[in-house]
């Protein structure tokens, strides 16, 4: 994850797998794994684990929306 200077809050930016290196699920357990991460470390960086939004463009806005879909 890498810290962007945002306006408002922090924003941050995760990277993950494309394919053929991985699949679809595997993109998806990127995301997941990032957002688990983010969370888990928010206090550190001085960040409110629960109000976190993501948002993307392309295929990381359907990995954003598949994401919504699933338990953390």
């Amino acid at each position: 994850m890498h810290p962007v200077p945002g306006r408002t809050g922090q924003q941050l930016a995760a990277e993950y797998r494309l394919c053929p290196q991985t699949t679809l699920l595997g993109m998806l357990a990127d995301v997941r794994l990032a957002m688990c991460f983010l969370k888990q470390h928010a206090a550190e960086w001085g960040l409110d684990p629960q109000r976190v939004a993501a948002h993307g463009s392309s295929a990381g806005g359907h990995l954003v929306g598949m994401l919504a879909t699933i338990a953390p």
